[in-house]
């Protein structure tokens, strides 16, 4: 019995001792999860300065990607020389005019070598059908002149070339008797008009001078193969 006693009384004291230790280790375990949620306070805040952070800088870019859409957006303005710039050309042109070119080029003659004030005038007055389409072709190259060069007096202007060509033509037919066909040519012309401080004359020796066609032709003419040849025939 004494025995007994003896160990239940060992068995008491070693549960004595273990409790404190197991206290212990509950307040381990709460002095860790009052340290964490600081942490993680402290990791919260990291993101709201990164915020800041980005804000900062996407306020710094906006500028200056303003200011790069204001310069794309200004028109680049290259200023010619006045000796570079050439005389004013003022062109206007029909692309499809639903009548011959032989009828346009009798109507077209009686303008050429007139002032484009001038050929309005001929032209409410000519009976020809082919009259109002020219007429509005020379008052709308005499809008251009005015909106295009801010030329004061567009009615001035010469009428330097006025080319009157073929244009396309539209085929139908017509039924005729034993089932045959005959055969209907819709032609049509195209007018081509250039206003400028030249007569006739004096544009074609401009174009000619000024012609890229005509700088390679001298180029090809000043070869040292073509040069032999003129001294050989000298």
């Amino acid at each position: 019995m004494a025995k007994k006693k003896e160990e239940e009384t060992k068995v008491e004291e070693s549960k004595a001792e273990e409790k404190p230790a197991k206290k212990k280790s509950t307040a381990k375990k709460k002095e860790t999860a009052e340290k964490k949620p600081a942490e993680k306070k402290s990791t919260a805040k990291k993101p709201a300065e990164k915020k800041e952070t980005k804000a900062k800088k996407e306020s710094a870019k906006k500028p200056a990607k303003a200011k790069k859409e204001a310069k794309a957006d200004e028109p680049k303005v290259e200023e010619l020389k006045p000796e570079a710039q050439g005389p004013k050309l003022v062109r206007a042109r029909i692309g499809f005019m639903r009548q011959t070119a032989r009828k346009v080029r009798r109507c077209a003659n009686l303008v050429r070598k007139m002032t484009a004030g001038e050929a309005v005038n001929q032209l409410t007055f000519s009976p020809y059908a082919a009259a109002k389409p020219l007429k509005k072709l020379i008052e709308s190259a005499m809008a251009n002149a005015s909106n295009n060069f801010s030329i004061e007096n567009p009615e001035n202007l010469k009428i330097s070339q006025l080319l009157v060509d073929d244009g396309v033509v539209y085929k139908r037919w017509q039924a005729v008797s034993k089932g045959r066909a005959h055969s209907i040519k819709k032609r049509t012309a195209q007018v081509r008009l250039v206003l400028s401080e030249m007569d006739s004359a004096e544009y074609a020796s401009h174009v000619w001078d000024h012609s890229p066609r005509n700088k390679k032709i001298a180029t090809s003419s000043s070869t040292p193969r073509n040069d032999k040849a003129k001294e050989e025939v000298a």
